[in-house]
């Protein structure tokens, strides 16, 4: 994909996050994304607009390959592939009870 079609790609899901957010409580996203944006960006975007948004990362790579600029802890808020339902489900029950997914990136 070329850079202006991500772009507007990412412009659109911005704008449906607009028009849902109220009804949106927690954000599943991939660390790696193709082009230049990542799940820290989008988190930090969707963050700044709903602080109270539960974000929960996930990637098939190494957590030590993201740097210091997010804390993941597996388990709490970053969920490493591949994985199976009942760690996704559990990651996910931990995040509505208040219990991980922290609000901040």
């Amino acid at each position: 994909m070329n850079g202006g079609r991500l772009q507007a790609i990412f412009e659109l899901g911005i704008a449906v996050w607009d028009r849902n957010a109220a009804d949106i409580e927690l954000l599943l996203t991939d660390m790696v994304m193709p082009g230049s944006a990542n799940g820290l960006q989008l988190s930090r975007e969707l963050l700044a607009r709903k602080p109270e948004l539960k974000v929960i990362y996930t990637s098939g790579y190494s957590s030590d390959l993201f740097g210091s600029d997010v804390k993941l802890r597996e388990g709490v808020n970053y969920l490493p592939k591949p994985y199976l339902s009942h760690k996704l489900t559990a990651i996910l029950a931990n995040a509505f009870q208040g219990n991980g997914a922290e609000h901040h990136a």
